[in-house]
Formats: C-alpha cells, sequence, structure tokens
C-alpha cells in the first residue's frame, strides 16, 4: 500500500516538473520569436507596402494586401531596403520574386437565380473540385487515370 502512494506522488511530481520545464521553453521561444518579428501594423505602414500599393500592379488594392510573403516580413522590409538602392531595381520583380500573389478564381460560372442555394453552392463544389482536379494533374500530383478514379458529381 506504501509503495503505491510513493509511486503516485512521484509521477506526480515528475509530471509537475515536466510541465513546469515545457511552460517555461515555450515562453522563452515566444519572446525570442516576437523580437525578431514585425508587426503587421508597422508592415502595412511601411515604405515598402505603400510603394507597392501605389505602384497599382495588379486590378484591385486587395490582391497585394493578400499576398503570401516568402520569407518573415522583417527579412522582407531589409532585404527591400537592401535593394531598392541599386540601380536596376524593379519592384514588380522584387514583389513576384518574393510573394506568393493570389490568382483570381475565374470561371465559366453563371448564378442561376431560379435555382435553391443549396443547388447553386452544389454546382459550385463541383466546378471548384473539377478545377483542383486539373490542377492536381498539371503540376503531377495525379494522374489522368486516378483523377478519373475521384468521382466529380
Amino acid at each position: 500500500m506504501k509503495i503505491n502512494t510513493v509511486l503516485k506522488k512521484s509521477t506526480l511530481t515528475l509530471f509537475t516538473l515536466s510541465t513546469l520545464i515545457l511552460s517555461t521553453q515555450s515562453c522563452s521561444t515566444k519572446k525570442e520569436t516576437n523580437a525578431t518579428a514585425v508587426n503587421y501594423q508597422d508592415y502595412y505602414k511601411s515604405e515598402f507596402y505603400h510603394a507597392a500599393q501605389m505602384a497599382h500592379f495588379y486590378p484591385d488594392s486587395k490582391t497585394f494586401a493578400d499576398a503570401t510573403p516568402h520569407l518573415p516580413l522583417k527579412e522582407l522590409l531589409v532585404k527591400y531596403e537592401n535593394e531598392k538602392a541599386t540601380p536596376d531595381f524593379d519592384l514588380k520583380a522584387f514583389i513576384e520574386a518574393n510573394f506568393e500573389i493570389p490568382q483570381p478564381f475565374q470561371a465559366n460560372f453563371v448564378s442561376d437565380r431560379s435555382k435553391t442555394r443549396k443547388s447553386c453552392r452544389s454546382a459550385i463544389n463541383r466546378l471548384m473540385k473539377k478545377k483542383l482536379l486539373e490542377k492536381k494533374i498539371l503540376d503531377g500530383e495525379l494522374t489522368e487515370n486516378s483523377a478519373m478514379l475521384t468521382r466529380v458529381e
């Protein structure tokens, strides 16, 4: 009986110590990450962001705002500051090299107001599944034979 009580206390102590160690490590990691991170508000107020938006490279202002940077924002801003001073600097080329620009989804889909909302959603879902399969085939993730086995209703 005494051994069982000792084991329970040891397990509880071990659990408490491991929890304390893990929480201490996660706190220190967060501080390091935040110290090197750029606040999004600072990014949106930066000279780079302003220049990119004012250049009107894209049909609307949301396209660049939704772009995904390939580098952490702080590194990206430092890279921009270093490269913009070069005589052959091209802002659009810099953006295309350092961001994933979202492509607009264009389909030959026309809403039919005589159909129910549910049937419209089903039609859109079928179209999106078909486009996704086509993309996977083009990217080599799927073969045409395996895509045929995937049922798109």
